[in-house]
């Protein structure tokens, strides 16, 4: 303890006592001792200083925290709901569907393969029927021609009525999947003039277009990264299943349970 010379009250500490002297025994002091009080005020302002600025510390990290927080809920879900709807890019693809639908189904397929054919025939007509058109699944073509020429031609007039007959697209590529034998450029023309607006001379000029190409070499990247060996190849949410009816039921299913 430390007692005051000048009215005897006690201090735990110096730097009290030096306080009291300035607020209390001011006149009294000399220059010494002025000097002490002045120093002494000068650590309590510090002191101060020091307690301020460790709340706006604490201040600042709880703020922090809580944005993070925020950050997490709002973006994780979105970002998550990106990789589980599909790992591609899907603007430019022809759609079947809602938009809005929370499945989304990737074929990766060429129009001279026979086991495409079998699932353009079979196993998407049921798909359309049981989810598609209900509004749960939307359905995503995607180029990936590997057996022939005949693949890389057909593919091309695929992308060529997609972006000048959108709304046709679909029985274009249908009618493509239904013949048999080597799809010619002579073929292709006609099963165009037959399903879409566009002309036989049209379509004969689109199969040589910088876009078209263009538009098929990118289909082929995107199958590449993703590791796509073989026709068709089926993603659902982004996860490959199997090409069965069956298989993707089960996956859409699957997703569908988790949306609830």
């Amino acid at each position: 303890m430390t007692e005051c010379e000048f009215c005897e009250k006690e201090f735990d500490e110096k730097t009290e006592l030096h306080i009291h002297w300035g607020e209390e025994h001011e006149n009294e002091l000399n220059s010494h001792q002025q000097e002490k009080v002045k120093k002494a005020q000068r650590k309590k302002e510090e002191n101060k200083e020091a307690k301020t600025q460790k709340r706006r510390n604490l201040l600042l990290k709880g703020l922090t925290g809580v944005t993070l927080v925020i950050f997490a809920v709002i973006t994780v879900p979105q970002i998550m709901s990106m990789f589980q709807s599909s790992p591609f890019q899907l603007d430019q693809q022809p759609m079947m569907g809602d938009e809005n639908a929370s499945v989304t189904v990737v074929e990766f397929g060429d129009y001279q393969c026979s086991h495409c054919k079998t699932f353009d025939s079979e196993v998407k007509p049921q798909l359309k029927n049981e989810y598609i058109d209900s509004g749960e699944v939307k359905f995503y073509y995607i180029n990936f021609p590997v057996i022939n020429e005949n693949s890389e031609l057909a593919a091309r007039a695929g992308e060529y009525v997609k972006a000048n007959d959108p709304e046709n697209f679909w029985d274009f590529h249908s009618e493509l999947f239904s013949i048999s034998g080597p799809l010619t450029q002579e073929l292709i023309a006609s099963t165009a003039n037959k399903t879409t607006n566009i002309s036989e001379e049209e379509i004969e000029e689109g199969l040589t277009s910088e876009e078209a190409n263009s538009n098929v070499n990118t289909d082929k990247e995107v199958a590449n990264k993703n590791g796509v060996k073989r026709t068709p190849t089926v993603y659902v949410n982004g996860e490959r299943t199997g090409n069965s009816y069956e298989e993707i039921k089960s996956a859409v299913e699957s997703n569908l349970e988790n949306e609830n």
